[in-house]
């Protein structure tokens, strides 16, 4: 029984856990590129760079990002920490 209680333990400690929720800060957005008009040597497309500042795996399930009367769900997607 004891051993089976370690294994049980040792694989829980193995996963690798996710953060569904975030403290102010923790995750930047470093860049945005937005539509150029003409696009010159740019690529035509419109992106947000997100940086997770902290030790932990951050899930993106759920997130909106609103501006004005425009929103956009975000992927279910994990950044890894320091990425």
């Amino acid at each position: 029984m004891r051993n089976a209680v370690f294994r049980i333990l040792l694989a829980l400690l193995s996963i690798d856990y996710c953060v569904l929720a975030q403290s102010f800060n923790e995750v930047l957005i470093t860049e945005i590129m937005s539509d150029p008009s003409p696009a010159v040597a740019l690529p035509e497309v419109e992106y947000l760079e997100l940086y997770n500042r902290t030790e932990k795996t951050i899930s993106l399930k759920g997130w909106k990002l609103t501006m004005g009367t425009r929103s956009a769900i975000f992927p279910d997607s994990l950044i890894m920490p320091h990425s």
